[in-house]
């Protein structure tokens, strides 16, 4: 059973064990590594690096997507396979070897605890009670009861990796990257003898790095990096032509079939003929044979099925890739994501839409919506180029392409921001910010007229926030830290003698309290600005003082009910709104990889919202409901003074649930009354030339603040023109 992880440290850690914990897993399953045929029910097992599936052959429909939520140890499957009572043993790339029951409900874990020589395992092979799996030089073999192995420095002829296993009789066949042994299995114990171990010195010209196994009562055949083979008389005859590299083989009747990186071959009455046309994709990594005697591929793009001399292809509907490099969610609850190369996806509506990245060679960098749904794609190299790019898409298509002289030339668009006026903030390459404007009609850059500490001239900008008062904050790769305030175009700037951990600021949240908050390549960082003396107050968390869970800081986040959700190199970090620490990695909770890239936060309901978190294995997405229903001692209420001709809007925050605010000015005339937000949202912005019911004039306002859960509360709010 999964659990929370409860880090031990000297500060308190919230527990949520009791709270409900909702996960789900998005990953691409397209890239079918393997597939084995269930008979009786007609079902294509598949493994992908986005876990396994089941899939009718049948009807040709899928049945389900197993990830990590479902009870797979680890989302990378790299093989599977059933014995004779229908059990999938799924191989993964970290989680050891995993086994299905025959109905697809329960699951049973091996790791390196229970015997596996690894938890990597490549390969799997069953034979009656006995399943052997195979990893990095080395052969693990179960007896129904427990595990052994055997290790290639312990003189097994298992080379760097073991690639294929096929069981067949009294024997087992091992294919490795330097060549292939057949070992006797019966009794079990023979394994262990170095005398009952065969090896081919020679494949007739082939490789002896072995990739794929295939036996059948009369068929004993090895595919290889440079073509394939078959046993006949104690030696070896080459299929001749073929030269690719041989990931999978099968056999219908008198006809051969192989699964190469060119696409799939067949061999008929001593000819060879390409059967590839009309495949998803060429990239071929594995074939089966149904009850019917179809053929089925499994290729980088989705599972294929040859019927009457063509192929009919099934794609899984997903997300397009499994390196989720930048998130974006919108208000409608719209998905975005970019792969950080040459693809963006959006999820709505429970359906995943793709779009291919339109301009040749430059990378993806960033990506932002705006106030009206739109995604803005920022493109660039960390070397400047003459034309620049970012791209407007609508929810359904690629609106607009803006290049130079819009996009200044020589930048690279780093990440953006969107202010309550659909503003635009985005940072640069080779000068600190540009802003687009609410209609899109106006492009401003502005640039830092004395940067400290800049490399080769250039600002290096990859992090952006404003703060409760309208400035803006900018973090770098190499530049320190630096506050910008568009309306007096002034620049302030901070480095590790203000208390920073590091010059690397690779996020920045600003809490309800005008706190910032700095992910940071040395820790996560807690700054107090002093508008008064220009100076910062920092706080750092690092491991060696904090239950936080690594140092290198990907992302910050915050929520709307003020917790900081931090993505680090080793997991998911939770800084509570109260104070208290939560930790999930992969191995504790249902977090897809530890190797988070970013997080975003959605609104869902009254009771919690959604934290999507970016990883390099795919997107986990974390239903987190445990709010708690916070007394609020004192409300803030900033800026404070609040300049009508600098400052757009007046923030309350640490507002009591469905809070009203009545505001009056000092002899007791109305100005307005506004409503904050149910739980667990607890800040309302207005805008007081456009909100108040008569002109702010300067002087002193009274807000009173009440609600049905506490008494009310008076502040008072300074207005100076």
């Amino acid at each position: 059973m999964k659990k929370i992880c409860l880090a031990i440290s000297s500060l308190l850690i919230l527990c949520l064990t009791s709270q409900a914990q909702h996960w789900i897993s998005y990953t691409n399953f397209n890239n079918v590594s393997q597939i084995v045929f269930q008979p009786g029910g007609n079902i294509i097992w598949g493994a992908t690096p986005g876990g396994i599936f089941s899939f009718s052959s049948t009807d040709t429909v899928l049945i389900k997507h197993y990830t990590n939520v479902d009870g797979l140890p680890y989302i990378e499957a790299s093989s599977i396979t059933l014995d004779a009572r229908h059990h999938k043993w799924i191989g993964t790339l970290g989680g050891g070897l995993a086994r299905l029951d025959s109905a697809g409900n329960a699951w049973t874990v091996f790791t390196r605890n229970d015997g596996l020589a690894s938890d990597t395992i490549f390969c799997a092979a069953a034979n009656g009670q006995n399943v052997f799996a195979g990893g990095y030089g080395s052969l693990s073999y179960y007896d129904g009861y427990n595990w052994f192995s055997l290790l290639a420095q312990q003189g097994y002829e298992l080379g760097n990796q073991t690639q294929a296993l096929s069981a067949r009789n009294d024997s087992l066949w091992i294919a490795t990257d330097q060549g292939l042994r057949i070992v006797k299995i019966f009794p079990l114990s023979a394994i262990r003898d170095t005398n009952n171990w065969k090896t081919f010195a020679n494949y007739d010209g082939l490789s002896s790095d072995i990739r794929c196994i295939l036996l059948t009562d009369t068929l004993s055949m090895i595919g290889a990096a440079n073509g394939a083979a078959r046993l006949v008389g104690g030696a070896w005859q080459r299929i001749p032509g073929l030269g690719d590299q041989i990931r999978s083989l099968a056999q219908i009747g008198d006809s051969l079939y192989f699964a190469t990186n060119n696409g799939v071959k067949l061999w008929h009455q001593n000819i060879l003929s390409d059967i590839s046309p009309g495949l998803l994709s060429y990239n071929v990594l594995s074939l089966s044979v149904d009850g019917d005697q179809r053929l089925w591929a499994g290729s980088a793009a989705g599972l294929c099925c040859r019927t009457g001399g063509s192929w009919n292809n099934y794609p899984f509907p997903s997300i397009a890739f499994n390196y989720v490099k930048e998130i974006s969610v919108s208000k409608t609850g719209t998905l975005w994501a970019i792969d950080g190369n040459t693809l963006v996806c959006n999820y709505k509506n429970n359906i995943w839409s793709t779009f291919i990245n339109p301009i040749s060679g430059i990378p993806l960098t960033s990506i932002t919506v705006d106030q009206n749904h739109n995604a803005w794609v920022g493109l660039g190299w960390w070397d400047g180029f003459n034309n620049s790019y970012i791209l407007k898409y609508s929810e359904d298509s690629l609106t607009s392409i803006f290049s130079t002289p819009r996009v200044p030339s020589g930048c690279g668009v780093w990440t953006g921001l969107v202010d309550n006026n659909n503003t635009k903030y985005f940072t640069a390459y080779n000068f600190a910010i540009f802003s687009v404007s609410p209609n899109d009609s106006v492009w401003t850059s502005y640039t830092d007229p004395s940067p400290r500490g800049a490399y080769n001239n250039a600002m290096w900008i990859i992090s952006i926030a404003q703060d409760l008062s309208g400035g803006l904050w900018l973090g770098s790769y190499y530049n320190d830290l630096t506050y910008f305030k568009p309306q007096e175009n002034t620049w302030e700037h901070f480095g590790v003698e203000s208390g920073l951990p590091d010059i690397n600021i690779r996020q920045i949240a600003i809490d309800n309290s005008n706190i910032i908050w700095l992910a940071t390549g040395n820790g996560l960082c807690r700054s107090e600005y002093d508008p008064i003396t220009h100076t910062l107050r920092s706080t750092v968390f690092q491991t060696n003082s904090s239950p936080i869970l690594g140092n290198d800081i990907r992302s910050i986040v915050i929520d709307r009910s003020d917790n900081k959700w931090i993505g680090t190199e080793r997991g998911l970090s939770l800084l509570t709104w109260d104070g208290k620490w939560v930790n999930f990695d992969q191995n504790y909770s249902s977090l897809i990889s530890n190797d988070i890239q970013q997080i975003a936060a959605c609104p869902q309901d009254q009771s919690g919202d959604d934290i999507y978190i970016a990883t390099a294995k795919g997107l986990s997405v974390l239903r987190y409901d445990a709010v708690a229903q916070r007394p609020v001692a004192n409300p803030c209420v900033a800026p404070n003074p609040f300049n009508v001709t600098k400052d757009g809007y007046v923030y309350f925050s640490n507002l009591p649930t469905e809070a009203r605010i009545d505001i009056y000015t000092i002899d007791g005339r109305p100005c307005g009354t506004f409503y904050g937000p149910s739980a667990p949202a607890h800040t309302l912005t207005i805008r007081p030339d456009a909100e108040f019911t008569r002109r702010p004039a300067s002087g002193i306002y009274l807000c009173r603040i009440r609600s049905s859960v506490q008494k009310p509360y008076i502040c008072k709010l300074v207005i100076v023109r």
